[in-house]
């Protein structure tokens, strides 16, 4: 499994896939450089390589694509709602069939029946009305469980993104927290068949001589490691997602895990 949280698994495989295409000694060449940030780290690389950067990055490319690659999807549900994930895979979103769900999850505020009958309007604004980004018929993960853990917790506070718009245009900050209200944290680990983690990580496609969102995670990463070994990828708070146009099949998802909430609050610090 290609976890990119683990770098001290991967990053010596990947310097031996590329063995022959870079320098020997270009960690030492990279800290030479003094890069201020893992970016530059990777400018250094790409600069060094010269002409024969676009060999590398298809090397890589080649190696994710070999692979299986370990993603995550977060979210907050209860012990079905999880359960029914597991026996059916992550499902796109189908807007129209979260009516009574969000319905159940928003009925017990005390202003419910004055919004009650804009429910099914929010649902249209935030769905097929794109309000804030496309989710119809999309399913989402990410690459980074630390990213999703300290980065960006609303999936594990709050649930989807899709229940967040409709619960905050309907009830403002307080339909948030009708949502926190019901269920747990969960994050679901996925394993990719690597060819469709890169179509995922690059839902609109690549031109020609583009360098792809994964390609670049894991590429920028291993430079900056390369010089300084002692550096870890579980310490960032990277953001790199998956787009699914299908639901993500049961067989992927290869672990449930469960947070609890006191726990989630001290890994957000």
């Amino acid at each position: 499994m290609l976890n990119y949280d683990a770098i001290q698994d991967w990053g010596t495989s990947l310097s031996d896939e590329l063995r022959g295409l870079i320098p020997n000694d270009l960690g030492a060449i990279v800290s030479d450089g003094d890069p201020n940030y893992i970016e530059d780290a990777m400018t250094v690389v790409l600069e060094v390589l010269g002409d024969d950067r676009r060999a590398v990055i298809d090397k890589v490319d080649r190696w994710i694509e070999g692979q299986t690659v370990a993603a995550v999807h977060g979210s907050r549900l209860t012990q079905e709602e999880a359960a029914s994930v597991r026996v059916d895979g992550l499902e796109v979103l189908r807007a129209n069939a979260r009516t009574e769900r969000l319905r159940r999850k928003l009925a017990g505020h005390a202003r419910w029946t004055e919004v009650a009958g804009k429910l099914d309007s929010a649902i249209l604004t935030v769905g097929a009305g794109c309000r804030k980004g496309r989710r119809e018929l999309a399913a989402y993960a990410t690459l980074s469980r630390v990213g999703l853990l300290r980065g960006f917790n609303h999936f594990l506070t709050h649930g989807s993104e899709f229940d967040q718009e409709v619960a905050h245009l309907l009830l403002g900050d307080d339909g948030l927290l009708s949502l926190k209200a019901h269920g747990n944290p969960v994050i679901f680990h996925l394993a990719l068949p690597g060819r469709d983690a890169v179509k995922a990580a690059n839902p609109n496609g690549l031109f020609k001589e583009e360098m792809g969102n994964l390609t670049r995670q894991f590429l920028r990463a291993w430079s900056w490691w390369l010089a300084y070994p002692d550096f870890r990828t579980d310490t960032e708070k990277v953001d790199c997602g998956f787009t699914f146009s299908a639901d993500v099949p049961p067989k992927w998802i290869v672990e449930t895990e469960w947070i609890l909430d006191h726990d989630l609050d001290r890994m957000s610090i």
